[in-house]
């Protein structure tokens, strides 16, 4: 069966949440030792949020470049997906909005890179929201177009 490639973004996307989410807690080594992978956790949920938003873009027949651009991806969703997106998230003022996505925007290569960078913090909570709600929002609104083949 030949899917939409809507339908393989957003498998996709699924995946790599899947794979964020198994990682998102320590995993025990010994009885007293424990191994936290937050490096790949927070690697597979900025991917998912990624697919997510090229998914969204896919559904409204927009293009987009094969970047990492968080913040082009969100502006070029339509007016109603972006604030259905924010009112999930709780946010008001796209400006700020923005620059929560700019923040994560980089996280892919930084947190792939770790080794090469000093103190790297990210808002995690923030990350897993705007995942999810992007998620819930294709999934209350575009359910669909995903299960088109």
């Amino acid at each position: 069966m030949e899917y939409s490639l809507a339908r393989k973004i957003f498998n996709s996307a699924v995946s790599f949440e899947g794979a964020a989410t198994l990682t998102e807690h320590p995993i025990p080594k010994s009885p007293l030792q424990y191994w936290w992978p937050i490096q790949p956790t927070i690697v597979n949920f900025v991917l998912a949020l990624e697919l997510y938003l090229k998914c969204l873009l896919t559904i409204q027949g927009k293009e987009f470049k094969k970047n990492h651009q968080l913040s082009e991806f969100f502006k070029a969703l339509d007016a109603h997906s972006q604030k259905d997106i924010m009112a999930q998230l709780r946010y008001t003022d796209i400006l700020l909005l923005q620059a929560k996505i700019t923040e994560i925007e980089k996280v892919l290569i930084e947190w792939r890179y770790i080794y090469d960078y000093d103190n790297k913090q990210i808002d995690i909570e923030f990350l897993k929201a705007f995942c999810r709600a992007t998620k819930a929002y294709i999934i209350q609104n575009h359910i669909q177009e995903i299960n088109e083949t």
